[in-house]
């Protein structure tokens, strides 16, 4: 969505590159999988208006 940012990996287990994560104030909380992950883009470009 054209944001970069940097944010901690601490709490996920193995994250790697590629992979889907959901960030709150600075930290990966939660790894998504591919399907939940752009169900999750959509949802944010819909409330965007794109």
């Amino acid at each position: 969505m054209g944001v970069h940012i940097q944010f901690s990996t601490a709490v996920v287990e193995k994250p790697q590159i590629g992979d889907y994560v959901l960030v709150h104030a600075g930290i990966a909380i939660q790894k998504l999988d591919e399907d939940e992950a752009l169900e999750t883009l959509a949802v944010w470009a819909d409330i965007q208006g794109g």
